[in-house]
């Protein structure tokens, strides 16, 4: 079974990426939820952050829909999914509060070496989480893969279920299924082509840029919000595609590399001019991504100043003291800034609990909210308002449009509802629920090719490890094995260890390297003594294995 070694190897690997995907976060220009010496930033991070993340779950999702319809074809329907209970969702209740906890905890460590304090005084100033601890996070952080991979097995299994009953004959490779992903590898230029157009047409259609985007796909209940739907539909397509490679199983050997890899640069040759075109025209979908295009956007798109103002006086501002907590500052959050935590402190200049801001923004409709303390508080209007411009969002989302003049625009009450606090209403936010058609044509044509790369990036990753790792290694076995703790445990550890090199300003590259060997000896140190031949290893991969790697 050597096309599985190459498949398992690739899905222990698209784990450990993630480890170094969530390390990156502390030292890209945009830390978001990483806190950070501002000095020791790179955009090499940044950009790795990006293309990881690109096509890093949407493969993995792929792989394990191969091994989904792997165990539904060893173990029937009943097996199938009393193992995936066993190994996804058992794991997922079971560890997901003591992994939250050391995360709230390393996060504020984090937190307060990058103040200054102590190494003493950080670790025991984080310990104020436990006094406001919930129950049960509401949130399943980074393991909100095994959510939806759980619910994933139980939608694969029903249709296959149900599929089968309703024939007289199991599924056949030579159907219309099997022959459509058979051209992936007999056919392998008309198949990327028709695996990348029928990706993108289905983000296009449900006008999302990036299935792991905007809001709830990391909520137990994501079946309840609409974003959480569609980044499930997103990498369900990839489950999809991966469950009907199985039964084409026989045909991974005919891909070529080299195919791949001229695929990708003819396909990348495409669109990114259409991209370019698309984000810098004048309706651009996201202006503030202007600043790619600098030159040209200065031109004919100049920025404008706007002053945005939130009046705080019937917020209380006691309760930091009673609860012995810091008020750190109200922030102005948005599309401009990247939704940067920290970057843009608004001041109450004229001692009237009215913060503001002037920032430099340019052409076009932009989001925006106000916050306490980076994301600990979030400004609300009411969910479908008149002023929410992302209804099914977790935080209701105000917009304003920049012209061709400089705005000031109307203070907004912090517990105002599209009005400010005698409960007039705020006109200049009315106009944001709605574009106009050609913006959206342009929007949604922007996601069409946004997503095109995505299966082209996947199939040359496969074709990669199929042909590299056709045999079986010892050694990725073990990485294998290891790589589900792993990525368990290893989250905490990306703010936890950055933190204590925050008040060191040694070069960048350095900083992550040395970080990245520490969380990596932690992680398999940890798995190799206490989980690979114990309980532990046994709940997580179903039997206990010998320490030595060579048994």
């Amino acid at each position: 079974m050597k096309r599985l070694h190459s498949l398992d190897a690739m899905r222990a690997v698209l784990m450990l990426l993630g480890v170094y995907f969530h390390l990156a976060h502390a030292y890209a220009p945009w830390p978001m939820g990483w806190s950070q010496n501002p000095e020791t930033v790179s955009m090499f991070f940044g950009i790795f952050i990006g293309s990881s993340n690109y096509f890093r779950m949407h493969a993995f999702f792929m792989i394990a829909g191969f091994f989904g319809a792997l165990l539904y074809e060893r173990k029937g329907a009943r097996g199938m999914i009393l193992n995936r209970f066993k190994r996804i969702f058992s794991p997922l209740v079971v560890i997901i509060w003591p992994i939250w906890i050391s995360i709230r905890f390393s996060q504020e460590f984090a937190n307060y070496q990058a103040k200054g304090m102590g190494f003493i005084d950080s670790l025991e100033n984080s310990l104020s989480i436990f006094k406001s601890l919930e129950i049960l996070p509401w949130s399943t952080q980074h393991l909100w893969f095994l959510n939806f991979l759980f619910f994933m097995s139980v939608f694969a299994f029903s249709a296959k279920y149900f599929f089968d009953r309703s024939k007289k004959e199991k599924y056949s490779p030579g159907g219309t299924f099997g022959k459509i992903i058979a051209l992936l590898f007999k056919r392998q230029w008309l198949g990327i082509l028709l695996f990348c157009f029928f990706f993108s047409i289905l983000m296009g259609l449900m006008g999302k840029q990036r299935a792991q985007g905007e809001d709830h796909w990391w909520e137990w209940l994501w079946i309840f919000y609409p974003n959480g739907i569609k980044s499930f539909i997103a990498f369900g397509f990839f489950y999809f595609i991966g469950w009907h490679m199985y039964y084409q199983r026989s045909l991974l050997d005919k891909l070529s590399i080299k195919k791949q890899f001229f695929m990708l640069i003819i396909c990348y040759s495409f669109t990114l001019p259409a991209n370019y075109y698309l984000l810098r025209h004048l309706n651009s979908p996201y202006p503030e991504h202007n600043e790619m295009y600098k030159e040209y956007a200065d031109k004919y798109r100049p920025p404008r100043d706007v002053t945005f103002s939130v009046d705080m006086s019937q917020f209380d501002f006691t309760q930091f003291e009673k609860e012995k907590s810091e008020f750190r500052g109200v922030f102005l959050l948005g599309t401009f800034n990247n939704y940067c935590d920290d970057c843009d402190k608004m001041e109450d200049e004229a001692g009237d609990l009215i913060y503001t801001k002037t920032i430099k923004v340019r052409k076009g409709i932009h989001k925006f909210i106000f916050t306490i303390n980076g994301w600990e508080m979030v400004s609300m209007p009411t969910e479908d308002s008149e002023c929410d411009a992302a209804p099914g969002n977790k935080h209701n989302i105000y917009a304003m449009e920049v012209l061709d003049q400089d705005v000031v625009l109307e203070t907004i009450c912090w517990w105002g509802d599209c009005s400010d606090c005698s409960g007039n209403q705020v006109y200049n936010m009315s106009l944001t629920k709605s574009q106009n058609l050609k913006r959206e044509l342009i929007g949604r044509s922007y996601m069409f090719l946004f997503n095109f790369m995505v299966p082209c990036y996947i199939m040359l990753l496969l074709s990669l490890f199929v042909k590299l790792y056709h045999t079986e290694s010892k050694k990725m076995r073990y990485i294998s094995d290891a790589s589900y703790w792993v990525y368990i445990i290893h989250l905490p550890l990306t703010h936890f260890i950055p933190g204590l090199f925050h008040q060191s300003n040694m070069n960048v590259f350095l900083k992550f390297t040395i970080s990245s060997i520490i969380v990596t000896f932690i992680c398999f140190f940890s798995y190799h003594y206490l989980v690979r031949s114990t309980f532990i290893g046994e709940f997580l991969n179903g039997r206990r294995y010998p320490k030595k790697i060579t048994d």
